[in-house]
């Protein structure tokens, strides 16, 4: 309930200020949960911007590292450019492919016709014609266009052009040579009808006149033997097996020509490093977060602070203040310890050769260096041997693919992990991670008190304490304002009395 604040004017006291220092140590409790307020949402976000860290490695790096065709790049040759190219389109079966008795494959010829618009200097101006169209095409569909003295030569082809799906008729008109151009939108013989109406008064200067007639030229397709076995093409550009043929030249008996698929090393290598280098990134970052110092003495700056400080103070403190919030965070030590153990685990039913990232040239000891001491150091980085790695893809590129890719049908937890492959298991553990993590902080997006993550649970339950507190202030504020209104009015009755008395004491 409001109530009449007199500060000072019969005491001679600073009401205001006494008040304002009576409430600095009632507000205490409060004070204390604001701060642990913004120390809640300033975690929440360290919790949010790993695990975005975390589900965009899994989505982008990962994504990919988990799928064959990663591992299945191909450099491809041809013995002769000239007469057949190739290029990789899926997965490739065999190393090689004899090419010969190519007979090159003929496009068609769509049915066309062509009229005279020499009376039309400007495509772009009304042409003053006024007249009805009917098209149709093979689809024997019957469109009609009308076409108003407004129209421009551009705006008749326009409305010629919007109803071709119906018709298969489409219109182009060249302004260099004054040719209208009627086109079918596929190859091949078709039917073509175009009837020109004038009878109700109109006009048409453009050199259209009635039309039927059926042209075209249809595909003749083409042969090539492909290790020995006789193919009809129905393009030069032809795919087979997961390779995409160009064919350029027909070739003359008893010739032929080999296309040779090898591995993409230098692809396959870069892939591998991509991942090395965004774990390594990224495991970084982690332990980064998570080795933080934390200054206890720096708390989050109520707004009197603030009104105090100097923007770039406030800075230093608050970062100072939201330093460590997550340092020897279990949640975050336990995801770097299952993403190791993801990596560094055999992978079973494999080469046993290769089952291992060390077996393929990648480790967690530098180059050159020894001890464990490095490793400690290092803290989990991924170091890679280029020479031991490139032989093992190049000489066995299937094992390696193994490793990274191999899936397990199993339902049983332990023998899904100890059978797939390495980036099936990371991409796996990270999506478990990051749903984890989601649970606990949310996500962007979500009400800072939401009821749908842990911590906004917790939140909620925080502001509703602040609320009562706010409130509990407000009635302790007014207690000492009443307190301090009463003295001023005793004062003022006093004075009053004290005058009176002094007046007739003096009469």
């Amino acid at each position: 309930m409001a109530i009449n604040r007199i500060s000072g004017m019969a005491s001679g006291m600073d009401t205001e200020t006494m008040v304002k220092d009576l409430m600095k140590a009632e507000r205490k409790p409060l004070d204390n949960l604001l701060r642990k307020k913004q120390l809640d949402e300033w975690k929440r976000d360290d919790y949010r911007d790993m695990n975005l860290l975390l589900a965009t490695f899994r989505d982008t790096t990962m994504r990919d590292m988990r799928m064959q065709s990663t591992y299945l790049k191909k450099t491809v040759s041809s013995t002769n450019d000239a007469i057949v190219t190739a290029k990789q389109k899926g997965n490739p079966s065999l190393p090689s492919y004899v090419v010969e008795n190519v007979q090159l494959a003929i496009a068609g010829k769509p049915h066309a016709k062509t009229f005279d618009a020499t009376g039309v200097s400007n495509p772009e101006a009304s042409l003053g014609n006024k007249f009805e169209l009917k098209i149709a095409g093979d689809s024997g569909v019957e469109k009609t266009i009308q076409v108003a003295s407004t129209d421009s030569m551009n705006s008749i082809i326009s409305k010629i052009n919007s109803v071709s799906k119906d018709t298969g008729v489409v219109a182009s008109f060249n302004p260099t040579d004054k040719k209208l151009v009627f086109t079918a939108t596929k190859t091949g013989e078709t039917n073509m009808k175009l009837t020109v109406d004038t009878t109700n008064g109109g006009t048409n200067t453009i050199g259209l006149v009635n039309y039927q007639g059926k042209s075209g030229v249809a595909d003749i397709p083409g042969k090539a033997t492909i290790n020995g076995t006789e193919l009809s093409i129905p393009s030069n550009i032809f795919t087979y097996d997961g390779m995409e043929f160009n064919f350029k030249q027909s070739t003359a008996p008893g010739q032929n020509y080999t296309i040779t698929s090898n591995p993409d090393e230098d692809a396959i290598f870069k892939s591998i490093t991509k991942f090395v280098e965004d774990y390594n990134t990224l495991i970084d970052k982690l332990n980064k977060k998570i080795s933080q110092a934390r200054y206890k003495d720096y708390h989050p700056l109520s707004d009197e602070e603030k009104a105090a400080m100097d923007e770039k103070v406030i800075e230093k403190w608050e970062e100072k203040a939201k330093s460590g919030l997550l340092r020897r965070d279990p949640m975050i030590t336990e995801t770097l310890n299952q993403m190791r153990g993801a990596i560094f685990n055999p992978v079973s039913d494999v080469n046993k050769k290769f089952d291992l990232l060390t077996e393929v040239g990648i480790s967690t000891t530098r180059p050159g260096a020894e001890g464990s001491a490095t490793n400690y150091l290092d803290k989990g980085k991924l170091y890679i041997d280029e020479t031991k790695l490139r032989k093992a893809i190049r000489e066995n590129g299937t094992d390696v693919m193994d490793l990274f890719t191999k899936t397990s049908s199993s339902t049983d937890p332990k023998t899904k992990f100890e059978e797939s492959g390495i980036a099936q298991r990371l991409y796996s553990t990270l999506g478990e991670i990051t749903t984890k993590i989601t649970k606990k902080a949310g996500s962007v997006g979500m009400t800072d008190e939401s009821e749908y993550f842990t911590m906004g649970k917790d939140m909620k339950n925080l502001k509703d304490q602040i609320k009562q507190w706010e409130r509990r202030m407000d009635k302790i504020e007014d207690r000492y304002w009443r307190k301090f209104t009463a003295l001023e009015n005793a004062m003022n009755k006093m004075n009053s009395q004290s005058a009176w008395l002094a007046q007739q004491l003096g009469g």
